[in-house]
């Protein structure tokens, strides 16, 4: 009974070793087949360095990247003038209609006042009457003008704070 047993044991150890040899031959077959094509890419680069053709890119990369570096510094330079350009540009907007006076109904007198970012601008004031209109342009600095506001221009300057126009649709 001793050797049937001995005899199994021998037949599934034969069989494991075999198992085991066909699982190391494959993993050996896997490698070689990976070192073949790493060998294959690494032969390609050497060849293309000794023809000079990763040098000659690197060289084209290189004189690109200055080029970019000035086109930003062009670009950044135009930037700031457009922001410049900006800020004293109009953004800021406010209207408002009215009667300048009780015999004149409609509210066909206005108020508008245009600032830029420094709240910087003109209003302008159209009073209408029956027997003629009368405009006036008054400078606006920081909110203020040297000349006497209205309630209503003080009202539509404040206004126009209120609609700043802060992204323009492109």
């Amino acid at each position: 009974m001793q050797k049937i047993i001995s005899y199994i044991n021998i037949e599934i150890l034969f069989i494991i070793v075999v198992v085991q040899f066909l699982l190391v031959f494959l993993i050996l077959l896997i490698n070689r087949i990976s070192i073949l094509k790493l060998k294959k890419k690494y032969k390609k680069f050497f060849d293309e360095l000794d023809k000079g053709g990763i040098g000659e890119q690197l060289d084209k990369y290189l004189e690109k990247s200055d080029e970019i570096k000035e086109d930003y510094k062009l670009i950044k330079s135009k930037m700031k003038n457009i922001e410049n350009i900006s800020n004293i540009s109009i953004k800021k907007v406010g209207l408002i209609r009215y009667s300048a006076f009780k015999d004149v109904g409609s509210d066909m007198s206005f108020s508008i006042a245009l600032l830029d970012n420094n709240n910087d601008g003109v209003v302008l004031s159209g009073l209408y009457c029956r027997e003629n209109s009368t405009m006036y342009a008054k400078p606006i600095k920081n909110n203020n003008s040297s000349y006497t506001l209205s309630d209503e221009e003080k009202n539509v300057i404040e206004i126009a704070k209120d609609n700043y126009i802060t992204k323009i649709e492109a």
